[in-house]
């Protein structure tokens, strides 16, 4: 399937950049190698009121859309049960609804109960940065879950891509 093709669907207004590049399909695993993938949870942020979070993402409010990320109401129960435990966040984009972008991976450090909220204290994984932005995966989300284990992202089938320039050579 040819992916470039497909992107001509997407939200002009908001993603014109990203019309400019093409996915390019590679291996998941061979990028992400967690010693515990049992251990590693991935969050969809779908919405938060005014913006979608690809907006965010898009206007430079990566830093208001991690914060969210990491916040969530007691009612939800905790989103990440665990300290130490691994969390990537990918946001749907506009107009293409099984498409998801990376826009962090972090560990939990520590998690707070504060009043009825649970806020979770992260560190960002080094090494992973060259694909916040830049790595998209194909995933039609059934669960209504804001989070699932990687381990059940995979058996349930993901298609990823990186982002590529079309034109090295563009400014």
């Amino acid at each position: 399937m040819d992916e470039q093709n497909n992107l001509e669907n997407i939200d002009t207004k908001i993603l014109k950049p990203l019309l400019e590049f093409k996915l390019l399909e590679i291996n998941f695993d061979d990028i992400f190698r967690f010693e515990k993938p049992e251990k590693v949870k991935v969050r969809f942020n779908l919405w938060y009121g005014e913006d979608t979070p690809y907006y965010r993402f898009c206007h430079g409010k990566l830093d208001s859309l991690i914060d969210d990320h990491y916040n969530n109401e007691e009612k939800q129960g905790k989103i990440f049960p665990d300290e130490g435990m691994i969390t990537m966040g990918f946001v749907l984009i506009n107009g293409y609804p099984d498409y998801w972008l990376l826009v962090h991976v972090s560990q939990i450090n520590k998690i707070l109960k504060i009043g009825d909220k649970y806020k979770y204290e992260y560190e960002e994984i080094s090494g992973y940065q060259e694909y916040i932005g830049n790595f998209v995966i194909k995933y039609h989300k059934r669960h209504r879950a804001e989070a699932i284990y990687l381990e059940t992202l995979q058996k349930n089938g993901i298609e990823s891509y990186r982002i590529e320039e079309e034109n090295a050579n563009r400014k």
